[in-house]
């Protein structure tokens, strides 16, 4: 592990985890998990929650699948990074009210870089039924 990038794990070691986290305690490797900013979804995957605007600390999810629920009017982008970074996988990011599902694929500098997956993908599909 480089130096920066210890800093950056002991700095996010110092945050608060979301509420529920317990939740996601007994996901395999490679399991999936929900980050929502709404509440309760429909998705069939353990949720945690959060706060727009605030920082967590993402390590117990450095081995699984984030799918990150957001809606209008949401300060999800330090989120979003700091998932992307804690993460072996690409996050997904799903807006409802939009209809729009993209993984997030890059970090160069400060900009993330979606990969976009919109209204008739196959596995969001039902979500915007």
């Amino acid at each position: 592990m480089t130096a920066e990038l210890q800093r950056a794990w002991e700095a996010m070691a110092r945050r608060a985890k979301p509420r529920n986290v317990e939740a996601v305690a007994e996901l395999e490797e490679g399991g999936a998990f929900v980050v929502s900013f709404v509440g309760p979804t429909s998705i069939a995957a353990p949720h945690v929650f959060v706060d727009g605007g605030r920082r967590y600390d993402w390590r117990f999810a450095a081995l699984l699948q984030a799918c990150i629920v957001v809606t209008r009017g949401v300060r999800a982008q330090q989120l979003l990074a700091d998932v992307f970074e804690a993460t072996l996988s690409y996050p997904t990011l799903i807006d409802f009210d939009r209809k729009i599902a993209a993984s997030i694929v890059a970090r160069e500098g400060g900009t993330l870089k979606f990969w976009p997956r919109r209204r008739g993908s196959e596995p969001w599909r039902a979500l915007f039924d």
